[in-house]
């Protein structure tokens, strides 16, 4: 399609691919320095979690084409 198209394709998959690791990078911050792990605290992790999957299953196709 062209150029243009790479690079935002690129761009978006970076984006992608640095949304997780940040939530990854959360989910660990929050699990080792919580002292008590309330219900908003476990929602989160599960939302966060739900996230991850979601981005794992679309990214590998992308991944795997590039």
């Amino acid at each position: 399609l062209g150029t243009r198209y790479r690079l935002a394709a690129r761009t978006g998959l970076a984006g992608c691919i640095g949304v997780t690791m940040f939530d990854i990078l959360m989910i660990t911050g929050v699990l080792l320095t919580a002292t008590t792990l309330t219900w908003v605290t476990i929602g989160a992790i599960a939302a966060s979690t739900a996230r991850i999957a979601f981005s794992t299953t679309t990214l590998r196709p992308l991944l795997l084409a590039g």
